[in-house]
């Protein structure tokens, strides 16, 4: 914009410059009647050229006072877009900052989070290792029972054997002990018949 104005200057001052000593020149050849027409002709159509020229040139100054104008509103636009890029980027800064605020507060939340899974990992391991133990000495325990009671039944077996065999010899004598008995009974019965005999025999001997 300083460019354009200094240039603006710049010609506007030269051409006025030129004006007016083209003026001076015809006015001195117009006095002194030196000039011939078609020089002053000549004089005449540049001069008409030079109002041209400034006609052109306030046109040209017109259409760069609303470049200007237009560059002046680009650059308002552009500061304004610059300030919404600034806030935008100053927002994007905060989320980009809060993001990575997040990020260390997650990673480490996942490295106490893995540090907790690896201790749960290892006592988990340890309670295993514990119960295979617990299995296999149960498993040892069981077996062990089983034997027992393997030999428990056998054991069992054999006394329910034994107790069936002494059952039948106490029949067996049960039953010749009340043979024993009937034959006795019967023997003292007839001893009984023979004293009772003997005893009424006696008494009529004797009477």
């Amino acid at each position: 914009e300083v460019e354009v104005e200094r240039v603006k200057e710049e010609v506007t001052r030269k051409a006025a410059h030129r004006a007016l000593m083209l003026r001076a020149v015809l006015h001195e050849a117009k006095v002194e009647q030196k000039l011939t027409q078609q020089q002053v002709d000549a004089l005449e159509d540049f001069e008409a050229q030079l109002k041209q020229a400034k006609v052109a040139l306030m046109w040209q100054r017109l259409r760069y006072t609303s470049a200007v104008n237009t560059l002046k509103n680009s650059n308002a636009l552009l500061e304004h877009e610059l300030a919404t890029l600034d806030r935008a980027s100053r927002t994007q800064l905060d989320e980009s900052r809060r993001l990575r605020e997040e990020s260390a507060r997650l990673a480490e939340e996942n490295a106490r989070l893995a540090e907790d899974c690896s201790n749960e990992e290892q006592r988990l391991r340890a309670e295993v290792a514990e119960l295979r133990l617990e299995a296999r000495d149960l498993r040892a325990q069981l077996s062990a029972a089983e034997q027992r009671e393997q030999q428990t039944t056998a054991r069992l077996n054999a006394e329910a054997e034994a107790v069936q065999k002494l059952e039948e010899g106490m029949q067996k004598m049960q039953a010749r002990l009340r043979k024993t008995e009937q034959s006795s009974a019967q023997k003292l019965d007839k001893q009984q018949q023979r004293f009772t005999a003997l005893k009424i025999a006696t008494m009529w001997k004797t009477g």
